[in-house]
């Protein structure tokens, strides 16, 4: 099963998906993006709540990534799949600040290979 909840903020377009990312739900995600994304000067798809993508979900996401989304990849299994589908792109994880224990250890997330950002 696939959520997906839509943000308008201004100019910026937020796509966050929940879930697995699967066919039908991939051609749905589709649809709704053509729908939506016209207008917005920002597409941001936050991946970080997914949990599986079959190969219909993987060809949206690059289709996505082909009109210039940005993605929020601030998990494992997020991570792995940008790199994977060759999206080097990233943002800041903006939640990640405010939630991570200040225990004074060195930040091992990985980090964008394009813009230096932490995943």
């Amino acid at each position: 099963m696939l959520r997906v909840s839509l943000a308008n903020e201004g100019g910026k377009l937020t796509l966050k998906l929940e879930g697995r990312l699967v066919e039908p739900w991939a051609s749905e995600l589709r649809d709704a993006a053509l729908r939506t994304i016209p207008g917005h000067k920002l597409v941001v798809v936050d991946i970080r709540d997914m949990v599986f993508a079959d190969g219909a979900g993987e060809e949206v996401l690059k289709w996505l990534h082909e009109l210039g989304a940005k993605f929020i990849a601030g998990t494992a299994f997020s991570g792995y799949l940008c790199e994977r589908l060759g999206i080097p792109e990233c943002l800041p994880d903006l939640t990640a600040a405010r939630h991570a224990p200040s225990s004074g250890k060195k930040d091992r997330r990985p980090t964008c290979k394009k813009t230096g950002d932490k995943k």
